[in-house]
């Protein structure tokens, strides 16, 4: 759940940070290529790239979105195999933030595939303005179930 959430709000946040693959001399462009997450592919056509910086932010920006998206998954299928494991009450609110993580990653790849700002995105302020109190309340009834307080005193 934490993994899934911290990378969506990770990926769809405004201020993003890239290296200036433009700056980068020829040896040092080569010993970034040998450990950057592109396909070898797209390696070749960055290194052909008029502006390499652009190309690499557009290719990354889409590794960054399947591997949130495979997190998201990861967390969506722990909580179907094992919801029958949590109390209703509990399960219910799992879900809903659960829900609120997936679509704000749906809306952002949306957004990315037609060109539309984060600024427009209803579910990504949902996710801002509702996750962080749903994410605190989730931690503190698990914990109270977990940990009974008057015998720790």
């Amino acid at each position: 759940m934490n993994d899934a959430y911290w990378e969506v709000k990770g990926l769809v946040a405004s201020l993003q940070q890239y290296p200036d693959v433009n700056r980068m001399t020829p040896q040092h462009l080569d010993a970034f290529l040998a450990k950057c997450k592109l396909a070898e592919w797209e390696q070749d056509e960055l290194s052909a790239s008029s502006d390499k910086s652009k190309y690499y932010i557009d290719r990354i920006s889409w590794h960054r979105i399947y591997e949130t998206r495979i997190t998201c998954g990861e967390f969506q299928r722990y909580l179907l195999k094992n919801g029958i494991f949590i109390p209703t009450d509990l399960k219910t609110k799992f879900s809903k933030l659960e829900e609120l993580i997936r679509s704000a990653l749906i809306e952002h790849k949306v957004g990315k595939v037609h060109g539309v700002s984060n600024s427009m995105h209803k579910e990504l302020t949902k996710l801002i303005e509702v996750g962080p109190g749903l994410l605190k309340n989730l931690e503190a009834e698990v914990q109270s179930r977990l940990w009974n307080s008057e015998l720790l005193l």
